[in-house]
């Protein structure tokens, strides 16, 4: 079944990239030029949002503190919490929110249709107008949300997507050691199982979003996932057990 997927990617979706995938995002933000709330615009039906292409998703997520970039939830973004949420949640998604800002200011200095964004972020009394409204609306938490700013919707920009390729190209080989192997794993790589080429596994796979109308979480949902002792051999840990390249497995999750 895996198999068949990758090929109808290849076949028909020709964006699909690793580092970027299609979320079910909920709100439209919209920003004047001074960084200025303008709207908040409901995106989709009640139930579900409107499905949103080469949003930029973040790796190594398990390691706590790390936001998404562009697109991202109410809570982290705009701090929208349930009421009497966990007091550890809520200063998780402050640590989030504070990710989201700087890799924002970091992309601004290379587009400049981010700069009204980092005013936005930087300004507690605009958050909070946003959290206001957000309220208002009856918004969830979990809602993801996208930006229109002065008119321009950053996230198809090639200069945007271009940053984050080169910051995420970067990030991931950040500490990483040519002489350490991930345990059970040879410093070549292993065999894919869907392309039969040698390549660096995935520890762990993207979860498969927008099925939420048939059944599935809004979170997403695990296709490949060795989550317990009992699912592994040979002294592998998690996603090595069907070792996938990055790219194999961003076509079928698409």
């Amino acid at each position: 079944m895996l198999n068949q997927l990758v090929y109808y990617a290849l076949r028909n979706l020709a964006g699909s990239e690793p580092g970027f995938t299609t979320r079910t995002v909920r709100w439209l933000v919209e920003l004047s030029s001074d960084g200025q709330l303008i709207n908040v615009l409901p995106l989709g039906n009640e139930k579900i949002g409107e499905q949103t292409s080469k949003c930029p998703e973040m790796h190594n997520m398990n390691a706590g503190g790390r936001a998404h970039f562009l697109v991202e939830t109410l809570q982290t973004v705009a701090l929208l919490h349930k009421p009497n949420e966990d007091p550890k949640k809520v200063a998780s998604a402050q640590e989030k929110q504070k990710f989201f800002s700087e890799m924002v200011k970091e992309a601004a200095s290379v587009a400049d249709v981010l700069k009204p964004l980092t005013m936005f972020l930087d300004d507690k009394g605009r958050l909070e107008s946003l959290r206001d409204r957000l309220s208002n609306e009856k918004a969830k938490p979990t809602d993801w949300l996208r930006w229109h700013i002065a008119g321009t919707d950053p996230l198809h920009l090639d200069t945007v997507q271009e940053w984050w390729r080169k910051w995420r190209e970067t990030d991931q080989t950040k500490g990483k050691s040519e002489n350490k192997p991930e345990r059970g794993v040879e410093s070549d790589g292993m065999i894919c199982f869907l392309t039969g080429q040698a390549q660096q596994p995935l520890a762990t796979h993207p979860k498969v979003t927008g099925l939420s109308g048939v059944g599935g979480l809004g979170t997403g949902d695990v296709m490949v996932g060795f989550d317990k002792s009992a699912f592994c051999s040979y002294d592998l840990e998690q996603a090595n057990n069907a070792a996938m390249g990055e790219k194999a497995v961003r076509g079928y999750v698409d």
